[in-house]
């Protein structure tokens, strides 16, 4: 397997016996136990190497594969103390002793036992024999700290790229439930451990489609992988009481595709009653160079995506629309460089000055861009008589605080995935509507919600009332809004008319 996974852990080590630390204020050696653990797993556990066919898998144990150790009964990590940086680090076994097939191996390891006591001080573990311990195989996010002192095994597959290896290298496993002998200070398995994959692993062959006919798309410059009942297990803390949080997609930026179009996935879920598998589909969404958006949705098999199983099979993403970014000015005397969007397609805009508000004006189409004010902020909205399109899962606009919309012409904003076209007051504060033309525009939303009427300002329009629209108007204007237009495609559509007063 590739190692760059495990740089960030090239540190850790092993408690060796004459380590003196200080725990409570006392100067002590720790007691070290010996490890020594018959550990297998089958064909089906984990996924290391697929094979030249690409419809298989083989697995085999490495000698500096890390396995980290958990104590469940008194709810401590194995750790040894680092005197350079003063850190209790987790400690880990390591294979020995590999059958040729790699299949088996003999996990082995001299090391100690820590947790924190209700004094957030750092407190030496006696174990005894018939503790319960739980063993993660890889479990290390290299990014991912709960604090300097307090680093924690956690699983997360988003650091893949795409490649066969770097899905290998997301090998995730764990076996839990583990009662040990304890001789002396040595302890042993009777039975072996037996481990279990946490992931799926997936060869999806990819083909591009337009209009029914084959195309060939420009780079794919990201990849999104999702689920639409948020089924994709984002990361798993193996020492939480509740160690699961599910989310709905991950992105791939500068995806590894093989000339023949595969991509090479390692991906685990974690169904619950609110997020299903009936029903679930696996959502593929692929950015070209161009900004062209291919996407393709598969349902997933009865019951779920099971661990430790092998897919593989294809999928032909359909074009959506090409991205088009519009053109964005600001007066404010505000930090250009926050006109230049995220991966995401995500305008973050903040205020120079706390005590005035950023002053912006998008111009001309837009197709899959949204705009986040983390500021309160007026926003001129001049289409130059075109629509202003959002395609992608998100609010157009969404501001933390008071906004102002200025129309300078009429303008449609669309957002076909989401609730609301504008959100205003994320924290707190309202939405205002004028126009700087002398005359009557309009504002067409469109959204996939009927329940905010197309947009939304905390302190004034909180579900479209009826008898809060005219609090959208500022100062010298009149605001009125249409009857609902229920569309055919499940969406709906609302005319927000924004007149002078006299």
């Amino acid at each position: 397997m590739k190692k760059t996974v495990y740089i960030a852990f090239a540190a850790l080590g092993f408690c060796a016996c004459n380590n003196d630390v200080i725990l409570n204020d006392t100067l002590r050696t720790p007691v070290v136990y010996h490890f020594s653990l018959e550990a297998s797993f089958d064909s089906q556990t984990k996924g290391v190497t697929f094979d030249a066919d690409g419809q298989s898998i083989s697995t085999q144990f490495e000698s500096d594969d890390k396995i980290y150790i958990y104590n469940e009964t008194k709810q401590a990590f194995a750790r040894f103390y680092n005197v350079y940086n003063g850190d209790y680090e987790l400690s880990y076994l390591q294979p020995g002793s590999i059958s040729a097939d790699g299949s088996s191996c003999t996990l082995t390891g001299e090391l100690s036992f820590y947790k924190l006591d209700e004094e957030d001080e750092w407190v030496e573990v006696t174990i005894e024999g018939g503790d319960e311990y739980s063993l993660f195989y890889q479990m290390n996010d290299p990014d991912y700290f709960y604090s300097s002192t307090k680093p924690i095994p956690r699983f997360d597959y988003s650091l893949q790229d795409g490649s066969a290896s770097s899905a290998s290298d997301c090998d995730f496993a764990e076996a839990t439930g583990i009662t040990m002998t304890l001789s002396g200070t040595t302890l042993t398995v009777p039975n072996g451990i037996r481990f279990e994959n946490l992931q799926s692993m997936f060869r999806q062959r990819l083909s591009f489609t337009k209009e029914g006919e084959t195309v060939t798309p420009g780079t794919i410059t990201k990849l999104t992988v999702g689920t639409i009942n948020e089924t994709l297990l984002f990361y798993y803390r193996p020492d939480q009481d509740d160690p699961y949080w599910a989310f709905d997609s991950f992105d791939i930026d500068d995806p590894v595709i093989t000339s023949d179009g595969d991509i090479y996935l390692s991906l685990a879920f974690y169904y619950t009653e609110d997020s299903p598998a009936a029903g679930d589909q696996l959502v593929f969404t692929a950015i070209d160079n161009e900004g062209n958006v291919y996407q393709c949705a598969k349902n997933v098999p009865e019951g779920g995506f099971q661990k430790s199983r092998y897919y593989y099979g294809t999928s032909e993403l359909e074009w959506q629309y090409q991205k088009v970014k519009p053109a964005l000015t600001r007066s404010d005397g505000g930090d250009d460089d926050e006109l230049i969007p995220d991966s995401d397609g995500m305008y973050d805009i903040y205020s120079n000055d706390d005590d005035k508000p950023a002053e912006v004006t998008i111009s001309g189409n837009s197709m899959g861009y949204n705009f986040w004010f983390k500021c309160s902020a007026v926003i001129t909205l001049d289409g130059n008589g075109t629509a202003s399109s959002s395609a992608s899962n998100n609010d157009f606009i969404c501001a933390d605080y008071d906004i102002a919309i200025v129309l300078a012409s009429d303008y449609t904003i669309i957002c076909p995935n989401y609730e609301t076209a504008i959100w205003a007051g994320y924290y707190y504060g309202g939405l205002k509507l004028s126009t700087n033309t002398g005359r009557e525009q309009k504002l067409t939303v469109t959204t996939n919600n009927d329940y905010y009427c197309g947009i939304y300002g905390d302190d004034n329009y909180y579900e479209g009332e009826d008898s809060s629209v005219n609090d959208l108007a500022a100062t010298g204007f009149t605001v009125t809004r249409s009857e609902t237009q229920e569309n055919s495609d499940g969406t709906y559509t609302w005319v927000y008319t924004v007149t002078p007063n006299e």
